[in-house]
């Protein structure tokens, strides 16, 4: 599901790659990373309020998240 999420939001298939980290994220919801990369893809749709969400819950999972600390500088 992984690499099929990336793989869709490389294509610009945002809505089915936010789809693919749902799933993800229902199985592990400690995933700090997938909470990231789907923060990147919400922001990319103009779901701000979303994205920083995802973003914060990335970085309470994982602190050291660099991703997810640069998007929210």
């Amino acid at each position: 599901l992984e690499k099929r999420g990336l793989s869709n939001y490389a294509l610009g298939r945002h809505d089915e790659a936010i789809k693919d980290f749902d799933k993800i994220l229902a199985i592990n919801s400690q995933n700090s990373y997938i909470f990231g990369v789907r923060g990147g893809t919400k922001f990319s749709k103009g779901r701000l309020n979303e994205a920083i969400s995802d973003f914060i819950e990335a970085l309470r999972l994982n602190p050291n998240n660099e991703f997810a600390k640069a998007q929210l500088a």
